[in-house]
């Protein structure tokens, strides 16, 4: 997943995931869409249609702005060494210095593409979960019961009467939780795999930014932490299946702190890491993994090992305290 370039033509609704990006909904105001009918939209087939084509045009206008630009430049060049030969260099170094613009315009569709195409991914693969649940009421609310979730525990009468309606909710829940599972296999698996690289090559030095050893380690944190990310977002899932009338914004009641990302560049990633470091050391309560904003009006800050420490249930019941 998540992951997770925020795309503001995209109709989706979705928790506040950072690993797997979402992309924020359009009109109507999310305010007045509650988190059932999120859920239902999120993995519709016509969802990940429109996930598809924004990600191909994206990558297309990429494409075409690389082409057109490298066509320009040659034909400029060209057009120079013709009619004034002596202006070359001139017509060379305003290539040179437009380059940078260029890249980071292109890159940032490509960035965009890619994320539209793991959320048209993600789409497909909640609704696979959502066709693993059981499809009778009995069975249905055994399954509710096995993630600590009762009829009695649910503030919406119309779903007590017909708890089926949930299936979308709970698919989420389970992709996330899945997902917190599968990112922290693969953080202990980078880890060993940096114990027995630092034994077959020891004299690398790992402070050098982009050697092998460092990357690895770098790939451990930024799969812990998304692993984390996901199981924040299976929490935010558990508390909808007891309250799926829930509509207000996500940044009304948590914000994420800084994370790093899986592959991300490892400058910045180190940039990060010495941050919180400083941070650490001076401002405590600015090395956070999420704030939450309680009902009371009252803050609270969760670090990272807090966090993992936390059962699902009891993080979800901290979101929403």
């Amino acid at each position: 997943m998540a992951a997770v370039i925020s795309n503001s033509t995209s109709p989706v609704y979705d928790a506040p995931s950072k690993g797997v990006t979402q992309a924020q909904p359009s009109p109507p105001s999310v305010s007045e869409v509650n988190y059932l009918d999120r859920s239902v939209e999120n993995i519709t087939e016509k969802t990940q249609a429109h996930y598809i084509f924004i990600g191909k045009t994206h990558m297309a206008v990429a494409v075409t702005v690389g082409v057109l630009f490298a066509a320009v430049v040659i034909t400029s060049i060209v057009l120079t060494a013709i009619f004034a030969p002596a202006s070359i260099p001139l017509a060379s170094l305003g290539a040179f210095c437009i380059i940078p613009t260029i890249q980071n315009f292109i890159s940032h569709r490509v960035t965009v593409s890619q994320a539209c195409f793991a959320n048209a991914q993600q789409s497909q693969d909640i609704r696979n979960e959502q066709d693993k649940l059981p499809n009778t009421r009995d069975e249905f609310v055994v399954a509710l019961s096995h993630k600590g979730i009762e009829l009695d525990d649910i503030q919406d009468e119309n779903i007590k009467r017909n708890p089926l309606a949930l299936a979308p909710i709970l698919a989420h829940y389970n992709y996330w939780h899945d997902q917190a599972i599968k990112f922290q296999a693969a953080s202990k698996e980078a880890r060993a795999e940096q114990s027995e690289y630092a034994r077959e090559f020891p004299g690398e030095d790992q402070r050098t930014i982009g050697s092998n050893i460092s990357k690895i380690r770098l790939n451990s944190i930024a799969c812990h932490e998304q692993s984390l990310i996901a199981k924040t977002n299976a929490a935010f899932y558990l508390g909808i299946l007891r309250n799926p009338g829930f509509s207000k914004e996500v940044t009304s009641i948590m914000e994420f702190g800084t994370t790093l990302d899986i592959g991300g560049d490892s400058e910045r990633s180190r940039i990060i890491l010495g941050e919180r470091a400083l941070a650490s050391q001076f401002f405590p309560s600015e090395d956070y993994f999420i704030k939450l904003y309680h009902s009371d009006s009252t803050e609270e800050t969760l670090t990272r090992r807090q966090v993992w420490r936390l059962s699902e249930a009891k993080l979800s019941e901290k979101l929403f305290a």
